[in-house]
């Protein structure tokens, strides 16, 4: 099927990589000419390759300090402390840090 190919294009591109990274305009870059309304099987295949740890992803964010950039809204700094490939774990790790407050 057209959108198969176009998943397993875009990874042998590195687009999961990128994606994980939250790297998307990277993502955006590698993504094959006509594959636009692929995402659903893109996500699929990409989960599968390198679905992350997120109880550890969540431990290495909060170790981070990520959860100040979680409470002042700052997606720059949420970036910079997400760990490699932890993108995808970012509901649990907001949901991590606003279980710390009182």
């Amino acid at each position: 099927e057209h959108c198969d190919k176009c998943a397993f294009d875009f990874e042998s591109a590195g687009g999961c990589g990128y994606l994980f990274r939250g790297k998307f305009a990277h993502a955006a870059k590698v993504l094959p000419l006509g594959c636009e309304k692929c995402d659903l099987e893109i996500t699929r295949l990409c989960n599968d390759k390198q679905a992350p740890d997120c109880i550890q992803c969540v431990a290495k964010f909060k170790d981070n300090g990520g959860c100040r950039g979680i409470f002042l809204k700052n997606q720059t700094e949420i970036n910079e402390k997400t760990p490699t490939n932890c993108a995808p774990c970012g509901q649990q790790a907001a949901d991590a840090c606003y279980a710390l407050l009182p």
